[in-house]
């Protein structure tokens, strides 16, 4: 009988379990397999760096490695739906597995000229975006697509930017930005549900800023940031799917990077750092990304019939979030009432119910401070200046009858005189 308590412990140097180990030193599948089968809770095992059996799979492109702790997560019982918060689970330099390939991927695919290449060349390539392509996928999905990286099925490229924008914060803004200009034609395209991309980043976006969950991360996991050093005291592995964050300067943010990126160019490493260091309020979301590729997705509606301005007020997006650059590529939209509510945004916004009053309020006042006309037009249209009253028709019914304001050019003084009749 095989004890499992030996495959849980960690030595004193980096606090690497024997599943660690196994993957830092290229041990084939089969041992770590042995090692999952003896002891199934080592799928969770942190060394001192926080880091999961899976982000050492990613770091070390040990993509057999990758397939086989997807598929044990998700045949886990009582874990089916826990993939996506096991591949969410940041490391001490809030780090994810996504990134831990994506950050390979870049190096691998990075131009002379500081340009991704947006074709995966060599067998290297390759597997990193397969398996890049599997973990986003997996996680939103909850099992494995077949996903050719070299195929332009349309089909399969709505299923991975579906997977991507539904990751949310998972999902590295550069990498959507990639995704954009790699498919661009996919985010001008309605689905089979007849919605544009757009619609999907709406929706999710509103969704993760007004819920908390246990799990939840934000886009600063994208960092490029200071490890431990010897000035720091090593953090101690905590219970699965817990985050340490460091905070770190833009110059020391771009000196690591100078280190891990060689192969990068300058105007990349401005662009990563940017993503990298801004703030939730800062960072590019998937919605103004899409926007600022494909500004025309402001102006067509969905499926439901609403306008993207007024799915954003409806459905709680914050203004600093998304709600903005859709106003912003296209103004005219808060003219317009929704087609399937006959509301306006700014009333939109009034009844979605957003989880912060505050960010209610904002774009409330915001879609009202730009563009003011709009209560003129709402006061003209209800017919504010109108004076009802009953009158039997002698049908039992009232009818309403609207007083008209005419001028009296007679008034004494020359003076303007209204009077209604």
């Amino acid at each position: 009988t095989v004890n499992a308590n030996p495959f849980l412990a960690a030595d004193y140097g980096d606090g690497d379990a024997p599943i660690h180990s196994a993957i830092r030193h290229e041990a084939p599948t089969s041992i770590v397999e042995l090692l999952l089968d003896a002891a199934p809770d080592c799928i969770d095992a942190q060394n001192f760096e926080l880091k999961l059996p899976i982000h050492l799979a990613g770091e070390f492109e040990r993509h057999d490695v990758i397939g086989v702790l997807c598929q044990r997560v998700m045949d886990m019982p009582g874990r089916q739906e826990d993939l996506r918060s096991y591949l969410a689970t940041e490391d001490w330099y809030g780090t994810t597995a996504v990134v831990c390939l994506w950050d390979q991927y870049l190096d691998r695919c990075v131009s002379s000229k500081g340009r991704v290449s947006t074709e995966p060349n060599s067998r290297q390539q390759i597997d990193l975006w397969e398996s890049i392509v599997r973990l986003l996928t997996s996680a939103h999905y909850g099992q494995e697509v077949d996903f050719d990286p070299r195929c332009r099925s349309r089909s399969q490229v709505q299923l991975l930017v579906q997977a991507a924008i539904g990751m949310g914060d998972m999902c590295p803004p550069t990498l959507l930005k990639f995704l954009v200009r790699r498919y661009p034609t996919v985010f001008s395209t309605e689905d089979a549900s007849g919605n544009l991309p757009l619609v999907d980043a709406i929706m999710q976006a509103a969704a993760a800023a007004n819920s908390v969950s246990d799990h939840q991360t934000v886009s600063s996991s994208w960092t490029v940031s200071s490890g431990p050093s010897d000035v720091l005291t090593k953090p101690t592995a905590q219970s699965k799917h817990s985050t340490a964050k460091l905070s770190s300067s833009k110059q020391e943010q771009e000196q690591e990077y100078d280190v891990l990126h060689p192969s990068s160019s300058k105007i990349l490493r401005e662009d990563v750092i940017k993503d990298s260091s801004a703030c939730d309020e800062e960072s590019p979301s998937a919605v103004q990304i899409i926007i600022d590729a494909h500004p025309e997705a402001a102006c067509k509606k969905d499926s439901n019939g609403h306008l993207p301005l007024a799915l954003a007020a409806l459905s709680g997006l914050p203004w600093k979030q998304g709600t903005e650059g859709i106003f912003l590529a296209h103004p005219q939209a808060v003219k317009k009432k929704d087609e399937a509510t006959g509301l306006h945004s700014f009333m939109l916004a009034a009844i979605a119910g957003a989880e912060s009053e505050v960010d209610q309020i904002d774009t409330i006042f915001n879609l009202l401070r730009l563009d003011p006309s709009v209560i003129h037009a709402v006061y003209r249209s209800s017919g504010a200046n109108k004076e009802r009253h009953s009158a039997d028709d002698g049908t039992g019914t009232c009818r309403a009858t609207t007083k008209r304001p005419i001028i009296d050019i007679t008034a004494k003084g020359g003076r303007k005189k209204i009077r209604l009749c």
